[in-house]
């Protein structure tokens, strides 16, 4: 192959320039050594070795790649990787093209971009593209942003860590997302928040997702979610499905609970009297079935239950009310007959 190589670039130079002493480097700054053709090299490593002196700060171009034709969008320059086979010595398995991205017609001013194609089936595919305002497309050929990324498979990304399960420690990170401003006057520069998996157990096992942003004290924890599906926000050590450390403001709180205290309205419940109730709230400074102050305080409320237990509260006092109402009105008639019979 190297021989191959240096045949044909051998041949093309004497094309151009028949008379010239082609591996003359003094003269044409081109070298043969060992098989590998060098450019600017006196003594290759490569097969094709190519180098050149530019000044500071300048870029310096090796290759150009040219065609000579006007595209119109779609068209475009590539570099082929092409694998050899006994059937077919052409085949491309990956390439390298700048495709145009707006037609030549009429303007230079043409927009192009990069893409990358890879071979699946024996069909080329483009897998990658930086279009012409350096947005980076993975599985589409027109990103909106600076990376997107699309699949018809999922996952899209993997952030994988192959860290040996022995020597993980509790809550060292999986990989992270870091979402970072500079506004280049080093003023509020830095992390303003993050995403990542941390592990649960020392053996890298289970993972919980802790998500967090910067405020004036500093990069801190907001929210996690754990390995057994409990949330977070504002505790580090979740103990139920949604565990808040603060206050919570909601339009509506939806409490779907079993139980609830009808039973009260039925023929056979034993309805505690007056007279009970005030002897136990005597003895021990609350109502009945009601946790105290100091178990509230401890163990925090039951939302249901709490209002399952104020609604058969309310419930028992109608029926009180009800009884009372009854009394009122026996004791009205009696009083009417009473002054009747004065009266008389």
């Amino acid at each position: 192959m190297k021989k191959i190589i240096a045949t044909l670039l051998l041949s093309t130079i004497f094309i151009f320039n028949a008379n010239a002493q082609q591996w003359d480097t003094a003269t044409n700054g081109i070298s043969y050594s060992s098989g590998n053709v060098g450019i600017g090299v006196t003594n290759p490593s490569f097969l094709l070795d190519l180098n050149e002196f530019g000044t500071s700060q300048q870029i310096q171009t090796l290759i150009a790649i040219r065609n000579l034709t006007l595209g119109d969008t779609g068209t475009g320059t590539s570099i082929d990787f092409r694998h050899r086979t006994t059937t077919d010595v052409k085949r491309v398995v990956a390439r390298i093209a700048a495709i145009n991205e707006s037609s030549f017609a009429g303007s230079h001013n043409n927009d192009a971009g990069l893409a990358l194609y890879t071979m699946e089936d024996a069909v080329s595919n483009e897998r990658f593209r930086i279009n012409h305002k350096g947005y980076v497309g993975i599985g589409t050929t027109d990103p909106t942003s600076l990376l997107e990324v699309e699949s018809n498979d999922s996952p899209a990304i993997t952030i994988n860590n192959k860290k040996a399960s022995s020597n993980w420690a509790i809550g060292e990170s999986y990989g992270e997302l870091l979402f970072s401003s500079d506004d280049g006057s080093g003023l509020g520069a830095g992390t303003r928040g993050y995403i990542k998996l941390v592990t649960h157990n020392n053996t890298g096992g289970h993972g919980t997702m802790v998500f967090g942003t910067r405020n004036s004290n500093g990069l801190n924890e907001q929210m996690r979610i754990t390995q057994n599906s409990r949330v977070g926000i504002g505790t580090d050590s979740p103990s139920e499905k949604l565990d808040v450390n603060g206050t919570i403001r909601s339009k509506e709180v939806r409490v779907e609970a079993t139980g609830w205290p009808d039973y009260v309205f039925e023929a056979d419940y034993n309805l505690r009297s007056l007279e009970e109730t005030e002897t136990y709230i005597k003895e021990n400074k609350h109502l009945p079935e009601i946790p105290s102050a100091k178990e509230m305080e401890a163990n925090g409320v039951q939302l249901g239950e709490m209002n399952m237990l104020l609604l058969k509260k309310i419930e028992e006092l109608t029926l009180h009310t009800i009884k009372q109402q009854r009394m009122l009105e026996e004791q009205g008639k009696i009083i009417e007959e009473l002054k009747e019979s004065i009266q008389d």
